[in-house]
């Protein structure tokens, strides 16, 4: 089963996230910021990353940079979570690799859910309306 890394430093959006991706079957792990991702994916391959975007001591744009100046990140997917949805930080984001961005007040776990399947299926899943909203913005 495919190993996805949370990235949050806010455990009221990580651990329903996780419970959810657990309940599905991935492997997950579980970290509060940049610097423990990196240090996560020194430890075992990563398919996916859920990626907060404000976080203390690296952030995740700031994550995404040092990842691709130290690794290839352009087979891993990433989906960007944020309470923030200037214009500039989702172009930055999308220009590190960012998959999707996903502003925290907008989404439900459902959605999340679904744009995962996306994200790992060899072919593209149904994303149908949902109604769960995330609570954690």
């Amino acid at each position: 089963m495919p190993t996805i890394l949370i990235v949050d430093d806010d455990a009221r959006c990580r651990e329903p996230v996780a419970r959810m991706l657990r309940t599905d079957g991935y492997d997950v792990i579980r970290v509060a910021n940049g610097r423990e991702a990196l240090d996560a994916m020194d430890e075992q391959p990563i398919n996916l990353i859920v990626l907060d975007q404000l976080m203390p001591e690296m952030d995740g744009l700031m994550f995404l940079e040092e990842l691709r100046q130290a690794r290839d990140l352009s087979n891993v997917p990433v989906i960007m979570v944020s309470g923030l949805n200037d214009d500039q930080t989702i172009e930055r984001a999308q220009a590190l690799g960012v998959k999707e961005f996903l502003i925290k007040s907008r989404f439900s776990i459902t959605d999340l859910r679904d744009q995962i399947k996306w994200l790992l299926s060899p072919a593209p899943v149904d994303n149908a309306a949902t109604e769960n909203p995330m609570t954690c913005a």
